[in-house]
């Protein structure tokens, strides 16, 4: 999903009517970056978040509602709105929303860019053909590396004083109370007896209870800001996440961030190449290959399109589902990607909907999910679908394959269903009573999901028996993976990552 700033598209011309169900009921607008509350009004994220600073109800029910129980819209509402059609004011060209941010930052013609020292200063507005000859004479980019150093002096001092005068205002706030018993004293001897006076000098914190342990937890992995998007595993047994904004590298042994990478804007999904290197795709249609060692960018891929789901093959390839440019325009098709050119070797067009999970199988085939309520398995080396596996009655969105070659595949219709990829039949479903948005496998054959808001089960597939493990996670449950020795490895809107041993 894209996450638009709410100036990029609030004014865009919308080519042709708009329905009413993408319509914000705040604003009036077209919705952008939609949330959800359990009622199924949909709101634009900026627009809830506003009202919700000076309310506590509904706008639309007048129930109670806070910004903990909003949700991601249905992906319905959200495929259809990256489909409606938008007028570029530049050049006059018609995209689908979901492509705006592509076109209008790497794709239009009469498109222009800030400078990249616009951070630390420089307010110049280029042309792409200009930008060489404007940087070799911009002395904000010459000075840049000094300026930064100064910025962040600044941002460090400024941080500071906001400090001391939060702490201030408290110490003032405690002065004027206790002035105001000296005085109700003073008019009022009598109760002197047992005043009680705030002291003007903070006290001490009361030493808490520790909380109770959680048997499963071993680890907690702390450094992010934000919510933790994804987590997956390198061969040597480190764990690599991502916020969104940053990629955190683990050793596992001494719960130690030991790599960090920054300015990874809008990372939803990650995966990881045979040599090591990361894989990422952001909201605008970038992907983007990194050194995690040398922590550094190697090169960004355009993809002309919208990307949903991202994994990697064997060869050096890699794999995308995404909605694409093409020569009828553009279509929902799986990708086939050479990693060391950036170029699209196969394209594999079927899908009647976005491709939001991607899975590699054995035998050079790949499976793919997509909104339109299928998995296809896709034979790489005779180029063509082998099957379809219908049997989903809503959108498929989370795919995993186990250790013994059945396919798991996870829906918004509050099912798993475990495939037999040769013959295309599902053998087992399992049924939830919450929506389904996390799958993995242990190494020992158990299939993991994660329903609802924060549950999570190991099931094991024969006698479809269960196993609720506390995940530990004071906010919603994210992603699901496991480690290289079982455990299990979760991260969540509470920006934390938690490893977890699964007893029997």
């Amino acid at each position: 999903m894209n996450n638009f700033t709410q100036s990029s598209l609030v004014d865009c011309e919308y080519d042709g009517v708009v329905e009413k169900q993408l319509i914000c009921s705040i604003c009036s607008h077209p919705l952008i970056n939609p949330k959800s509350d359990s009622q199924g009004h949909i709101f634009c994220e900026h627009c809830i978040s506003k009202w919700l600073k000076d309310n506590n109800t509904c706008p639309v029910g007048k129930e109670t509602l806070s910004a903990h129980q909003l949700g991601d819209a249905p992906n319905k509402i959200v495929y259809a709105l990256e489909n409606l059609r938008v007028k570029c004011a530049s050049c006059g060209g018609v995209v689908p929303r979901g492509t705006w941010e592509e076109h209008h930052s790497n794709l239009c013609p009469n498109r222009t860019i800030a400078c990249p020292s616009k951070d630390v200063g420089c307010k110049a507005i280029l042309r792409p053909e200009d930008i060489d000859q404007h940087l070799s004479n911009c002395k904000f980019h010459q000075m840049r590396e000094v300026l930064v150093v100064l910025f962040d002096k600044i941002t460090d001092q400024s941080k500071s004083i906001n400090e001391l005068k939060e702490r201030l205002e408290k110490q003032e706030l405690r002065n004027s109370e206790n002035d105001k018993l000296i005085e109700k004293l003073k008019s009022n001897p009598s109760s002197a007896s047992s005043p009680n006076i705030a002291s003007p000098v903070a006290q001490p914190e009361r030493k808490q209870t520790p909380p109770k342990k959680n048997p499963f937890q071993t680890l907690i992995l702390t450094g992010h800001k934000k919510g933790v998007e994804v987590v997956v595993r390198l061969d040597d047994g480190r764990l690599v996440s991502c916020d969104g904004d940053e990629i955190r590298a683990w050793n596992l042994k001494t719960g130690q961030c030991v790599k960090i990478i920054s300015g990874t804007y809008g990372v939803k999904s990650m995966a990881v190449l045979p040599d090591g290197r990361l894989l990422t795709h952001n909201q605008i249609g970038l992907i983007d290959m990194w050194d995690l060692e040398r922590q550094e960018n190697i090169k960004s891929i355009s993809s002309k399109g919208v990307v949903y789901s991202i994994t990697t093959l064997k060869n050096g390839q890699f794999a995308t589902g995404g909605n694409f440019a093409g020569a009828i325009g553009f279509q929902d098709k799986v990708c086939i990607w050479n990693a060391e050119e950036g170029e699209v070797i196969n394209a594999y067009p079927g899908h009647g909907g976005p491709i939001l999970a991607l899975s590699a199988l054995q035998d050079n085939r790949l499976a793919s999910a997509s909104a339109d309520k299928t998995v296809r398995i896709w034979n790489l080396e005779k180029k063509h679908c082998d099957k379809v596996l219908n049997g989903h009655t809503g959108s498929v969105n989370l795919l995993t394959t186990l250790p013994n070659g059945l396919l798991a595949s996870g829906s918004e219709d509050k099912t798993v269903r475990i495939w037999n990829v040769d013959n295309g039949v599902s053998i087992r479903v399992l049924t939830f009573k919450l929506s389904v948005w996390g799958v993995s496998s242990l190494v020992d054959g158990r299939l993991i999901t994660g329903s609802g808001r924060n549950t999570v089960h190991a099931w094991d597939i024969e006698s479809r028996t269960a196993i609720k493990i506390n995940s530990g996670h004071e906010a919603e449950v994210r992603t699901l993976t496991t480690t290289l020795d079982g455990r299990l490895v979760s991260g969540g809107k509470d920006t934390t990552i938690r490893v977890a041993g699964v007893t029997e």
